[in-house]
């Protein structure tokens, strides 16, 4: 059977639950209850309760620490559990829960918070573990949460498949919804099977390479393959952190005695080529189409149409990254280049004039001739006309 904690939150003077909740594992199920009362008189607003005891009754490895819950009041529902709720009298309206040294592996989470009437003293959850931020939940403010049945999202918000590493505390924040502070009433966290696991991180985009870990095999065989075919007992082994640098599919099973006891974990992982490295979306887009942004051809150094430009330099050009056909925009300069006929050890001037209605020639070169033709190319201009007088200088 997974193993159960469960919480409740409230006074000295409240009730102990027994018994499920949203989630249980028999009528007898044992509570903890965590008072904000200071034993002699006064109340804390911070406090701590440990060892947290299964639903069994026998202890655990997991503590609790409360923060700023050093109100207490009742929303008029008859369960021990839910009808006393704990919320914040300071001007911070937050209430946090963190539970820590629990064991490895994959958790549910049973946050329970309303206050009321009215409807709208519900509260909005916040949960992070093991690096991940599972997001915002909230509670009711239809007045479902009044009724006898436990429902998701009326009294209780669920964080399914929540990992917990042993070195990290699992940390749940209650905030105020449609009123001014937030309302705790309970928690539930339920430790399920080994052969649940995890792949961290769950999918998603990445840039250049990411490590994807395996976590809540708990020791057992996890073999997984990366090819698009489900893990056999032959698959490659799961023994650390997994690196990617390209697209990939990720399928993780477990396996004991070379059966499988695991359903298929799968997570996709896709590579960002388009960053911010000059080249616009548009352009890419306009070449490469709406799903540019994982398509290894679109990255700044690759040169798609092997035409030796890569993409940065196609479109600092304006050119079709696709077409090696499209050429690069160059400029051409255009040098005036003389032949004439010449004598073998003679000495020419060559003359010129920017304008054919200039008064003078100027001596631009003098040049010995080694043949009977000879070629000067003029360094000094460019695509513009010139004229040009040879003259032989008299030995």
């Amino acid at each position: 059977l997974p193993q159960l904690i469960d919480i409740a939150f409230g006074t000295d003077g409240s009730t102990v639950r027994t018994g499920p909740a949203a989630v249980g594992i028999a009528p007898s199920d044992v509570w903890n209850l965590y008072s904000r009362d200071i034993p002699g008189g006064g109340y804390r607003n911070d406090g701590a309760l440990a060892p947290l005891k299964l639903s069994d009754g026998t202890p655990s490895s997991a503590g609790l620490l409360v923060g700023n819950a050093a109100g207490a009041w009742a929303n008029g529902n008859l369960d021990p559990m839910f009808g006393i709720f704990l919320y914040p009298l300071t001007p911070n309206p937050n209430v946090t829960v963190t539970v820590t040294n629990l064991a490895d592996g994959l958790y549910d989470v049973y946050a329970y918070g309303h206050g009321g009437p009215p409807n709208e003293e519900n509260t909005v959850f916040n949960l992070m573990s093991a690096g991940n931020d599972y997001g915002d939940k909230a509670t009711a403010t239809d007045g479902s949460w009044t009724q006898i049945a436990w429902v998701e999202g009326a009294q209780y918000v669920l964080y399914s498949n929540v990992l917990v590493q042993a070195d990290q505390p699992l940390v749940l924040t209650a905030k105020p919804g449609m009123t001014s502070y937030a309302c705790l009433n309970g928690l539930q966290l339920i430790h399920r099977s080994a052969e649940s696991l995890v792949l961290n991180p769950v999918g998603g985009f990445f840039t250049n390479h990411v490590l994807v870990q395996i976590f809540g095999s708990l020791g057992r065989d996890v073999r997984y393959t990366i090819d698009g075919t489900e893990p056999l007992a032959t698959s490659a082994k799961y023994t650390g952190p997994l690196e990617f640098k390209a697209a990939t599919v990720l399928q993780a099973r477990v396996f004991t005695d070379g059966v499988a006891t695991s359903a298929v974990y799968k997570a996709e992982y896709l590579r960002v080529y388009a960053l911010n490295d000059g080249i616009s979306a548009a352009w890419r887009q306009q070449y490469f189409g709406p799903g540019y942004l994982t398509d290894p051809r679109v990255a700044a150094e690759a040169d798609p149409d092997n035409d030796g430009a890569n993409n940065l330099q196609e479109f600092g050009n304006g050119t079709n990254p696709l077409d090696p056909l499209s050429g690069f925009a160059v400029q051409v300069r255009l040098i005036p280049s003389i032949t004439w006929n010449s004598v073998s050890n003679v000495v020419y001037r060559v003359l010129r004039k920017d304008r054919l209605d200039a008064p003078d020639w100027i001596e631009v070169q003098q040049i010995r001739a080694f043949g009977n033709r000879t070629t000067y190319s003029d360094e000094g201009v460019a695509d513009v006309p010139r004229y040009y007088l040879i003259k032989a200088i008299a030995p």
